[in-house]
């Protein structure tokens, strides 16, 4: 699975947009202790920031894709990024990689 290391840019955004019906999507990791610490608003907030860099993203779903021993889950986070794009950072894409996880 692909793991992002950083915010997606926002030229990745509007290209996924166009081909997945207007949302976004990637995989995040988060602490579980972070989840059992926070509020959904605050969990909510966390998965927009690892996904678009803002706490903009909208409709966010999200599934458990897999984990880490140490309290690490793998998020499959997905949204509505209309109201984040104007503040999603827009460097080239190559400054973007995901990291492999088995």
């Amino acid at each position: 699975m692909k793991v992002l290391k950083k915010p997606l840019r926002r030229e990745q955004a509007e290209r996924m947009m166009a081909d997945d019906g207007g949302y976004i999507h990637g995989t995040v990791p988060v602490d579980i202790d972070y989840l059992i610490n926070n509020d959904l608003e605050h969990f909510l907030d966390l998965l927009s920031r690892l996904l678009t860099g803002t706490e903009l993203l909208q409709d966010i779903t999200y599934k458990v894709v897999g984990h880490e021993e140490g309290g690490t889950l793998y998020l499959e986070v997905s949204g509505n990024p209309s109201e984040a794009l104007e503040f999603m950072e827009t460097k080239s894409p190559r400054d973007w990689s995901p990291r492999e996880k088995d």
